[in-house]
């Protein structure tokens, strides 16, 4: 990941995307992927929705989407892509995080 130095001027590379989105990855046991769409409607001026995924596994071994995080682009709350990415990344590893334990704690019973 970048050095403190370097995020202070230039912010998250994506290496640091990359490294994120392995660590959550591995540590929920579940492919990830950042989607980016475009979104032009009439009269709007078009933007990039940006999505970053996560699968689950049906029966069969076959992954399907199961939790997803969004924000579109440009955004005034980052400087960025690669740190709106790394938020997204972030919320979504809370999310998957709070979704193992209700099904731990409901397993329980």
């Amino acid at each position: 990941m970048g050095t403190p130095e370097n995020q202070k001027e230039h912010g998250p590379s994506w290496a640091d995307v990359r490294a994120h989105i392995l660590e959550v990855r591995t540590t929920h046991d579940r492919p990830l992927e950042i989607k980016i769409a475009v979104v032009d409607f009439p009269r709007t001026s078009p933007y990039l929705y940006v999505s970053v995924v996560s699968y689950e596994r049906d029966a069969a071994g076959r992954p399907f989407p199961s939790t997803a995080v969004g924000h579109q682009w440009p955004s005034g709350d980052w400087k960025s892509m690669p740190a709106m990415i790394l938020a997204l990344i972030w919320k979504l590893d809370d999310k998957l995080t709070d979704y193992e334990r209700l099904r731990e704690a409901q397993s329980e019973f």
